[in-house]
């Protein structure tokens, strides 16, 4: 137990110098209030020289790769920072605008109103919005489906005007791919370790349509 007399009294932290001139140099890295006292965290002698060298390198680095004086840093990180919001405001709403052409194209070339399809190349984010403007445009049902790091990321929709609730699905959807999601009445999205299992799982959601909602599966008339 450690005791500084009218200042405080706890457990040793652990150094133990034969004289205080054995500490060297002292730095404080973090902070934080408990309940009515403040707890510091330290490093000191040669752990505080190493830490100082670590932070130094960085700094340099740091400088290096953005060009700027030390000082400039945090500036120069607020900048790149916003930059990159404003970038990825852009690339996302050109994806929307990019997903809406899709899905007007996707809507002319189906027979029906079930549209289901498997991408190799998109995010789940892009297929919910691909997904999310075709149920907008008209009476659809849509499925879609897409791979990342080996599992697969379904997206399945309904327009609100069919009346139907695709959680009674949920379990079937479920069971097929091996995974788990949920979502709202119009709106599931699941993830699962079998992205083979896709066209599986087409036919038994074609097997609830044909039950729940038929005419969603006849082919349209032009203009539909």
């Amino acid at each position: 137990v450690v005791e500084v007399d009218g200042f405080d009294y706890s457990a040793c932290g652990g150094t133990h110098p034969r004289r205080t001139g054995e500490v060297g140099l002292i730095k404080i890295i973090r902070w934080e209030k408990i309940r009515q006292n403040i707890r510091f965290e330290f490093v000191c002698g040669q752990r505080a020289l190493k830490d100082y060298q670590l932070k130094n390198q960085i700094i340099r680095e740091l400088i290096a790769r953005l060009n700027v004086k030390t000082e400039e840093i945090g500036q120069a990180v607020d900048k790149l920072s916003q930059q990159l919001k404003l970038m990825r405001k852009k690339i996302k709403n050109m994806s929307q605008e990019l997903s809406a052409f899709q899905a007007a194209e996707m809507m002319d070339r189906s027979k029906t109103h079930f549209v289901a399809e498997f991408f190799a190349d998109r995010s789940p984010e892009e297929i919910k919005y691909l997904a999310l403007g075709i149920i907008k445009s008209g009476p659809y049902v849509v499925l879609f489906g897409t791979k990342v790091d080996g599992q697969i990321h379904l997206v399945m929709a309904a327009s609100e005007e069919l009346g139907l609730n695709l959680r009674d699905i949920q379990p079937v959807v479920i069971e097929v791919i091996q995974g788990k999601g949920g979502g709202s009445p119009s709106l599931l999205e699941f993830r699962g370790e079998k992205p083979e299992k896709f066209s599986l799982l087409q036919e038994e959601i074609e097997k609830y349509l044909a039950r729940e909602k038929p005419e969603v599966l006849k082919e349209k008339i032009s203009g539909d």
